[in-house]
């Protein structure tokens, strides 16, 4: 497919990666979007760069949830600890409310 006259070159794109520390391949999203004639969702592309940004949010990694193992009426539950920790604050719980155990991991670890 021919280049339209928006639609960045190979070397463009990336220059621009690396100006913006993008963890995004720059050939991937290169050949992505040459593959499909520079058109996302059926109109063309008016500013790849902003495309290329788009995708350099997706692309950065998420935190990884920590999860807690809890025994809870015979059963075992795995809880987000940061989600566990909100609650526990907002009821002011203390040590000897929860146990040490389980403050001990929830705010000390």
């Amino acid at each position: 497919m021919s280049n339209s006259p928006s639609s960045p070159t190979l070397t463009e794109v990336e220059n621009y990666a690396e100006e913006i520390g993008s963890p995004v391949a720059p050939v991937k999203f290169y050949k992505y979007y040459q593959d499909r004639g520079w058109v996302s969702k059926g109109e063309p592309i008016d500013d790849w760069k902003a495309v290329f940004r788009h995708w350099t949010k997706n692309e950065r990694p998420k935190p990884k949830k920590q999860y807690i193992t809890v025994e809870e009426h015979h059963r075992t539950v795995r809880i987000d600890k940061e989600k566990l920790r909100v609650i526990y604050r907002e009821f002011c719980l203390t040590p000897e409310d929860i146990g040490e155990e389980t403050y001990r991991v929830l705010f000390r670890d």
